[in-house]
């Protein structure tokens, strides 16, 4: 009887466990979720503005000046016109 006793503990410690990081798991998926919503609005807001400067340079040159650029490279013999 006391073995069952015990097994009925340990099954109550093990499920309690178990809704415990459930409930982690449901707070981290929702956080994860905020940054990821955040991300892409920044990346929206970005996308966008590199769109209307890309627009805002008239010549293909112009356009293969800012490229690089974008990704941090910086041409020290080629200097764009605007900047």
């Amino acid at each position: 009887m006391q073995e069952f006793h015990k097994l009925e503990k340990e099954k109550e410690a093990l499920y309690q466990e178990m809704m415990s990081e459930t409930v982690q798991e449901r707070i981290s998926a929702k956080e994860e979720m905020k940054v990821m919503k955040t991300t892409n609005e920044d990346m929206e807001k970005y996308i966008t503005q590199m769109g209307r400067q890309l627009q805002e340079l008239g010549t293909k040159a112009q356009k293969a000046l800012l490229f690089p650029e974008t990704f941090g490279l910086v041409s020290e013999v080629l200097q764009p016109p605007y900047s």
